[in-house]
């Protein structure tokens, strides 16, 4: 196997075999899940300033990509320009060759620090040891946030409102939309009371590509007893998402306004990032179908009692 690679920017002649590459790189083992987008750019083109980098073989054969933007991110109420990291896939028969590593040096390397961006940033599952492994390779300290990520199907409705008086439902980690150069209208949607829509499908969408066959059995028997909208996603059906945004306990409870409209939308899940106890995690815990523990990791100091705001475009 040809092991010698060579860097260079994002090129559309390789626009189909990026699209490929998507097809590839599944996630999940019993639910394989596979990232759907009209043009690879489509996760890129969200931010004021990005950009991809290619892994080619001296035979110009696609190996790998990587994409990164500068965006800016709250900490304790001091808004920071820092690089995000994200997008990183590589073809199955070229991992473990250092592909990963070389991505995150270039991107630190010959974009970050060159844009004035002194720190950077991932976020991931919290699991996820490739992706760290490339972030503990940039020899810098390295600080862990941890959050969670809450999957709300649309046809879910949150009961009345629940007072949560501890200081530690407060809300710590938020997600905002800030202000961009570009005309982000089509993007995103607000209600009356402020609560923000960001139409993630519009950059990309989810197959499911596989299920276990124990799953699937176990599937076809409880979409026997349900009504058609609360069946559980089939192989090979689209799922659509949206992420909510600029959320505080002034809205939050105006969720199921949120929740109905998408419903009628067609979106079937809405995603919503909290931290483990506070309010929003007690009230959405019971309807979610999944809670998946996430880390933002970067090189600016965090301690978990800090206050973050992330843009809803890195999530």
């Amino acid at each position: 196997m040809n092991t010698d690679f060579k860097i260079i920017t994002y090129d559309p002649k390789y626009e189909d075999a990026l699209l490929a590459l998507e097809r590839k790189a599944t996630q999940g083992s019993w639910i394989q899940l596979e990232m759907i987008r009209d043009r690879f750019l489509s996760r890129s083109v969200v931010f004021d300033n990005y950009k991809i980098f290619l892994g080619v073989t001296e035979n110009a054969q696609l190996v790998g990509v990587t994409a990164g933007a500068i965006v800016p991110i709250e900490c304790n109420n001091n808004l920071l320009n820092v690089g995000i990291g994200y997008d990183l896939k590589v073809f199955p028969e070229f991992r473990k060759l250092g592909l990963a590593k070389t991505f995150g040096s270039q991107l630190v390397y010959n974009y970050f620090l060159p844009s004035g961006s002194d720190d950077f940033f991932v976020t991931m599952k919290t699991k996820n040891i490739a992706v760290a492994k490339a972030c503990y390779s940039i020899n810098r300290k390295w600080y862990h946030y941890e959050f969670i990520y809450l999957t709300i199907p649309t046809w879910r409705r949150i009961k009345q409102k629940v007072n949560y008086m501890e200081p530690s439902s407060q809300l710590k980690f938020k997600t905002k939309l800030f202000p961009s150069e570009k005309d982000l209208t089509t993007y995103f949607s607000k209600t009356k009371s402020g609560l923000g829509i960001w139409n993630t499908h519009k950059m990309y969408q989810i197959k499911l590509r596989k299920l276990n066959p124990i799953l699937k059995l176990g599937q076809a028997l409880s979409n026997l007893f349900l009504p058609k909208h609360r069946h559980t996603p089939s192989e090979g059906d689209l799922l659509k998402f949206a992420t909510l945004f600029d959320f505080d306990e002034s809205n939050f409870y105006e969720l199921n306004e949120v929740l109905e409209q998408l419903q009628e939308d067609g979106i079937q899940y809405l995603n919503v990032c909290c931290q483990k106890g506070d309010f929003v995690w007690q009230t959405l815990k019971p309807i979610a179908i999944n809670a998946y523990p996430y880390s933002l990791v970067g090189t600016f100091k965090t301690t978990p009692t800090d206050e973050i705001a992330i843009d809803v475009r890195s999530l």
